[in-house]
């Protein structure tokens, strides 16, 4: 497993199913009958809830939310082979749910299954080549079946698109120094700088690349202008006494 893909792997699902409510112990099955009819139209395109049409696709999208979340549960309890099944199963059912192949492709890559990984990252992309964290996701599939330059593109296009994300910036910089490509991210840290020079990431990217090469002095200080910029984006413990900065109720020493 390469430093992109462990960036990655620890964010499985980044969206949750509503859950349908209780039922009122005074409504009995025979009311709920009457109050929602469900029934199939000829060919099975359309279902009626209520005498309202409710396309399939609706269906579909519902069960996948609730597969994603049963995934979700079983991964909470260590049951990895029953969330793949339910993620399998989503993916299945609908072929344009990202969150569902994403996901699973992020459970393969953890799992260093990296070819159906590809599968399923792929099939995310095509189906939504401008998301980010899908292009995180298929970036780092692609760099685990060795498809560096293809991983590389699909980073760089779109980092287009999220410029000034700190998440992202710091996603392209782990993928250029997992593959050794030092002057590739010492370029990307200067264009970064010489297109926004006054913005956090830019400073918390530059301290990035210094702490890689050792310079703490220098890192420190990128670091330093960066958290002055704005205080929220993520600091290494490394450097974090360093810069004098210590967890709320914490003792420096």
């Amino acid at each position: 497993m390469n430093n992109l893909q462990g960036f990655l792997v620890f964010a499985l699902f980044g969206a949750s199913c509503s859950m349908i409510g209780p039922r009122d112990a005074n409504t009995s099955n025979a009311d709920l009958k009457g109050q929602h009819t469900v029934a199939l139209t000829q060919g099975g395109q359309k279902q009626e809830l209520n005498g309202e049409p409710i396309e399939t696709s609706d269906w579909q999208e519902a069960r996948g939310s609730i597969l994603r979340t049963f995934a979700f549960r079983a991964l909470e309890k260590n049951l990895v082979e029953e969330a793949r099944q339910y993620l399998s199963e989503a993916c299945e059912i609908n072929p344009n749910d990202i969150a569902c192949h994403a996901a699973l492709a992020r459970l393969y890559l953890a799992e260093g299954d990296h070819q159906s990984a590809l599968v399923y990252a792929e099939r995310a992309s095509i189906v939504a080549p401008d998301n980010p964290e899908i292009s995180m996701v298929y970036a780092a599939a692609l760099a685990e079946n060795n498809r560096l330059e293809e991983a590389t593109a699909t980073l760089e296009t779109a980092w287009e698109a999220v410029e000034s994300n700190p998440l992202f910036a710091r996603a392209i910089l782990t993928h250029y120094s997992a593959m050794g490509e030092t002057q590739e991210a010492k370029d990307f840290v200067h264009r970064v700088m010489m297109e926004d020079p006054t913005h956090a990431t830019s400073w918390a990217l530059a301290g990035d690349l210094l702490l890689s090469e050792g310079d703490l002095e220098a890192a420190g200080e990128s670091y330093r202008k960066a958290l002055e910029i704005d205080p929220n984006p993520p600091t290494p413990a490394s450097i974090e006494l360093i810069i004098g900065k210590t967890p709320p109720g914490q003792d420096p020493l």
